[in-house]
């Protein structure tokens, strides 16, 4: 099963977007500073390891605003208690 996470960049980190998540001829994207829902896999768990950037889950406390930017979703930062 994949989930589906939400993640900000992190101290006004610029972190660069994977390639299979670019558009082609763009392969310097970078995770926008608004944030941006995604699958979670092993290129997000690194920039999680290396502090570069917050995760935020469905089912838990703080808002985050959904990629409409209509309503909001409960969601709380990955190690938050």
């Amino acid at each position: 099963m994949t989930n589906l996470v939400f993640i900000k960049p992190k101290h006004g980190s610029m972190v660069p977007m994977p390639l299979y998540l670019c558009p082609p001829g763009r392969p310097d994207m970078l995770v926008p500073p608004e944030g941006i829902s995604v699958i979670e896999d092993a290129y997000w768990w690194r920039r999680m390891q290396d502090d570069d950037i917050e995760v935020f889950r469905e089912g838990s406390e703080g808002e985050i605003p959904d990629n409409n930017n209509t309503k909001s979703k409960k969601l709380k930062a990955e190690g938050e208690k």
